[in-house]
């Protein structure tokens, strides 16, 4: 996961809907993850499962 000290991160600043937020905040409090946590998880599942047309990538 991103969250690690050791490794080099960037970080960002956006803004998103009530609803989304309100999923996101669901989503870590289930995964007993922070919200930034949850948010780096899923922003970096999310690219590793589609490419940059949001087609699914072929599992190898």
């Amino acid at each position: 996961m991103p969250q690690n000290a050791e490794k080099d991160t960037t970080g960002i600043w956006f803004e998103m809907d009530s609803e989304t937020n309100r999923k996101l905040e669901e989503s870590a409090e289930f995964n007993k993850r922070t919200k930034r946590q949850e948010a780096s998880f899923r922003l970096s599942d999310h690219l590793t499962k589609f490419d940059r047309h949001m087609t699914p990538r072929a599992k190898a």
